[in-house]
């Protein structure tokens, strides 16, 4: 893990993939493929994040569950992605802006 810091320019994305997996390890992995209100998978453009219900909340259960954060599905996307991308390539992910 090491070498990958060193042989990457993308620092960053290599620390958010050890964030979420210590997270993950610690018996605290994020609920991401489904609303925590109403189970359906999350396809709105936007998606909440519930510290409460830990995961995240549909843009239809959102004025409902008042979530403390906000984000797109594309950073919902990538946080998926962290915890099941092969370390090696992380330097294929960028953090959505």
């Amino acid at each position: 893990s090491l070498r990958c810091l060193q042989a990457q320019d993308n620092a960053e994305t290599l620390c958010r993939l050890f964030e979420i997996r210590i997270i993950a390890l610690l018996g605290y992995t994020p609920g991401l493929t489904h609303c925590m209100l109403c189970k359906k998978v999350p396809v709105s453009k936007w998606v909440g994040f519930s510290y409460n219900r830990g995961g995240v909340i549909c843009g239809l259960c959102i004025d409902q569950a008042k979530p403390e954060v906000k984000f797109g599905i594309g950073s919902l996307n990538y946080l998926k992605k962290l915890l099941v991308l092969d370390i090696n390539h992380s330097n294929r992910l960028k953090i959505p802006k």
